[in-house]
């Protein structure tokens, strides 16, 4: 599975250090402020008692002043299965609020194994296949009908949850589409057409940390008409 996570990090132009106890992550681009330590842990219970050492290692390596505030941790913890012991364990690391900010990213071998295939029959790219996989409402229904027991959908659902780094180039031509279509008409002859087009300027294919980096002042002058004013 690290592998996975590894090649999908690449992809997203993050560059890897590799430590002891994992690897870790910064972007390419000086100007993205985000850090991610990627581990394998085999008992959850003990992930709260390493992250100060976990923490300390990885500020001495990056000797960065963005570090403290932009850490993060994902941790990847295989299962037999996903159950509510398991969910109240990710729970736990999870809501601990000290040091990293932590994800928690299950998975099975059958998963990664399906996953794997998939990957080299199509010979594609993680991110290229969450692109045009998650949206997909085929893909969706699996997921949501045989939830954590298939064969790679709810998989590809998690990974996507626990990394809000990843930033989907997704196209409109699936079963949204239409869907997607018919919210913008009903906008367009609304009294909403501004805001929404100014809205689509702003967000539209940011990830969730990008969004974050955005300043408020901006977005306020903008949604009040003030963007030409300086």
């Amino acid at each position: 599975m690290i592998t996975i996570i590894n090649n999908l990090l690449l992809q997203l132009e993050l560059l890897s250090t590799p430590l002891e106890f994992g690897l870790l992550y910064s972007f390419k681009n000086s100007t993205k402020k985000s850090y991610w330590l990627v581990t394998e842990e085999e008992n959850l219970t003990t992930v709260i008692d390493k992250q100060s050492d976990y923490f300390e290692q990885c500020r001495g390596i990056l000797n960065n002043e963005w570090f403290d505030k932009n850490a993060n941790l994902l941790i990847l913890h295989k299962v037999d299965e996903i159950n509510e012991k398991i969910h109240q364990q990710v729970l736990k690391v999870e809501e601990d609020p000290y040091l990293l900010k932590k994800q928690v990213l299950l998975y099975k071998d059958t998963e990664v194994e399906k996953l794997n295939e998939i990957l080299n029959t199509e010979n594609i790219t993680l991110k290229e296949f969450l692109d045009q996989n998650l949206l997909i409402d085929k893909v969706y229904e699996i997921h949501k009908n045989q939830i954590n027991n298939n064969n790679w959908e709810s998989l590809i659902y998690r990974i996507a949850q626990k990394i809000p780094i990843i930033r989907l180039n997704i196209s409109r031509s699936n079963g949204l589409s239409v869907l997607i279509e018919e919210n913008k008409q009903k906008v367009d002859v609304g009294n909403y057409k501004e805001i929404n087009s100014l809205l689509e300027n702003i967000f539209f294919q940011k990830s969730s940390e990008e969004i974050l980096e955005i300043d408020n002042d901006l977005i306020f002058n903008l949604l009040n008409g003030k963007e030409n004013e300086n």
